[in-house]
């Protein structure tokens, strides 16, 4: 089967969204998911528990350096898992690639994946590799294949086989179709 036949026959996973305009394709993928919500809903009883243990000393009450050192760790985890909630909610990895360049950038929230740039014309093919987890669930990682030692990951942290594959496929795809075809 053809790598543009196989493109067509995944679907289309409902968080990544493809388009593309005058020679550039753009993917964009959603990073919500239902673990995001549970994140968001996980932060509540930390922070909660930070205002209860500071209300006395808000309200003018003598307070002691313990009443403040014991809430900290709570704050830090409940605003970890916020901030994380968060850029759940609102973040997206979006790949752009023309025949000159593929870039792949994180936001609008801060993340601690490094944006990626490649230039097109040193990407021999893509691939789809699984993580390392110990977890049930393992994630899937898109990379470039740049010279016969060198590989480099493009996107991370995808939930399931399908959506790598449909994004894999969708690259290679306009990547081969932008290549000048040789002549026999």
């Amino acid at each position: 089967m053809s790598s543009a036949a196989q493109a067509s026959s995944l679907a289309k996973p409902g968080n990544v969204d493809v388009e593309v305009v005058e020679k550039t394709l753009t993917l964009t993928r959603r990073w919500y998911s239902k673990s995001v919500l549970f994140m968001a809903l996980c932060s509540l009883p930390p922070l909660i528990f930070v205002v209860i243990a500071t209300m006395p000393i808000v309200q003018g009450e003598e307070y002691n350096w313990m009443s403040l050192a014991i809430p900290l760790p709570f704050l830090l985890v409940g605003l970890l898992l916020a901030y994380g909630a968060l850029a759940g909610f609102l973040n997206s990895t979006t790949l752009w690639l023309d025949d000159e360049q593929l870039d792949v950038t994180h936001g609008p929230i801060p993340w601690w994946i490094k944006p990626v740039s490649i230039e097109s014309e040193r990407i021999k093919r893509f691939l789809v590799t699984q993580t390392e987890s110990k977890k049930k669930h393992p994630k899937y990682v898109i990379c470039a294949q740049v010279s016969d030692e060198e590989v480099l990951s493009v996107m991370n942290g995808l939930p399931d086989l399908e959506t790598a594959y449909f994004i894999k496929e969708k690259i290679q795809e306009f990547l081969d179709d932008s290549r000048p075809k040789s002549q026999e």
